[in-house]
């Protein structure tokens, strides 16, 4: 028979967190109840809490799931029952315990195969500055303990304070690896029976629950929001930009297991807290954040330049002459010849086309309407002479009717029939346009 203590934790988060220190202050020695919560949409794995009032108090820690797990398929039940064994007020959370004669195979429990067939062809992230040294601390640690034998109390007392560093540095790694290499450094501190070194095992768990606190919003949040949009990544991504395909990388992110990718498009927050639950492998889960880095920025690129472009393309079209505007056209299109202007450009030249064969149908409509005017220029009949006052003779100009009433004035004539003449004339004066 094996006894099992697991760590209840996110008490202030559910129904005992408006009567939390009440709680607390009753709950050693008190029944608990654990069992699978498969709808958890943030952690299939996750094993809920309930207290000896039925109450959903919390959930089982993280680090402590995969022990969970074991007991749990070890008895052959659904819920594992047990008493709270401890009670941590200042971390607000509790030590579930109980008895099991079996512990079960968890080997499906973390899949892995569907993360290890995901392909990725975009460029990679440099490895941050906290990772490098996460790395060098995981060896340094381990090869300590090594020659833990030989330590003198200055040796043990670095220890710690290494320890302690990393404990503090290891909650912006989510990787599937650095979890259990924290359960496994855990194991191995409580095998050494150190006074020293036994309180680093609460203070490794409870690192471990801080990441997933502060992955929700704190620090571990938002040092994967820098991650993905910090100057330095961009750049790096950027140079690069055309030497992959981009909408294939796309597709290869909407490929990701657990639909991940629609998830970070959807809420960035839940993203980040479910990578630390779904256990991926560290260089998977590496390239998977760069390649939403370089997908990200370099759409975010575009956008910009195609701001800018829109700018150039109407600027160009706002010149005074077509030739002008061909002009420019060519002059820009050499500069950003290779970019996204390549797809500008043609929508450029189709509306300088456009506005070619606007002004060519203007002017054809301009000789349509002069053509008509001449046509019924020379078709209106017109009553217009010209009078050539020496002869008295009148000549018709392209009329083919002459006005009767018309009578040139002849000297010698009688007063009477002059002012006949003249008045006859006068009123003919009134048709006639006279031209000199």
């Amino acid at each position: 028979m094996s006894t099992v203590r697991l760590h209840i934790v996110a008490l202030p988060y559910y129904e005992v967190g408006g009567c939390l220190g009440e709680f607390l202050a009753e709950a050693q020695g008190r029944a608990m109840t654990l069992r699978p919560e498969p709808t958890n949409d943030v952690d299939v794995n996750a094993i809920c809490a309930y207290d000896w009032q039925g109450r959903h108090v919390g959930y089982v820690a993280i680090h402590d799931q995969l022990a969970a797990w074991q007991t749990l398929r070890g008895s052959g039940r659904r819920s594992l029952r047990g008493r709270v064994c401890e009670v941590n007020a200042e971390h607000k959370c509790v030590v579930f315990e109980c008895s099991v004669e079996t512990m079960g195979n968890v080997e499906d429990l973390y899949p892995q195969t569907a993360y290890h067939k995901w392909t990725y062809t975009g460029p990679v992230l440099k490895a941050t500055q906290e990772m490098v040294t996460l790395d060098y601390m995981t060896d340094e640690i381990s090869e300590r303990l090594e020659e833990r034998n030989s330590w003198n109390d200055a040796d043990r007392e670095n220890f710690v304070a290494l320890c302690k560093r990393f404990c503090a540095l290891s909650k912006y790694d989510l990787s599937g690896e650095m979890s259990d290499y924290r359960r496994r450094l855990c194991l191995r501190l409580q095998k050494t029976k150190d006074e020293v070194l036994l309180p680093l095992v609460e203070e490794l768990n409870m690192a471990y629950g801080r990441a997933g606190r502060e992955s929700q919003g704190g620090e571990v949040l938002d040092y994967w929001m820098h991650l993905l949009t910090a100057p330095r990544s961009i750049k790096s991504l950027l140079v690069h930009r055309h030497e992959y395909d981009l909408e294939k990388v796309h597709e290869q992110l909407l490929e990701f297991p657990e639909a991940m990718y629609e998830e970070w498009q959807k809420n960035r927050e839940h993203f980040v807290t479910k990578l630390l639950y779904m256990h991926i492998p560290r260089e998977v889960l590496w390239r998977f954040i760069s390649g939403i880095a370089f997908y990200e920025t370099v759409k975010a690129y575009e956008q910009v330049q195609e701001c800018e472009q829109e700018t150039i393309a109407e600027r160009i079209l706002k010149l005074p002459t077509v030739e002008l505007q061909y002009e420019a056209y060519q002059q820009i299109t050499a500069l950003l010849t290779g970019t996204s202007w390549d797809k500008k450009a043609t929508e450029v030249l189709k509306k300088m086309f456009a506005q070619v064969k606007e002004q060519q149908d203007r002017q054809e409509q301009k000789q349509d309407k002069l053509a008509d005017a001449v046509e019924k220029a020379a078709n209106k009949k017109t009553n217009e002479f010209t009078v050539y006052p020496q002869s008295g003779s009148t000549t018709n100009l392209g009329c083919d009717q002459k006005n009767s009433d018309f009578k040139t004035y002849l000297p010698g004539a009688g007063a009477s029939e002059e002012q006949s003449m003249l008045e006859s004339n006068k009123k003919a004066d009134e048709d006639v346009k006279i031209i000199k």
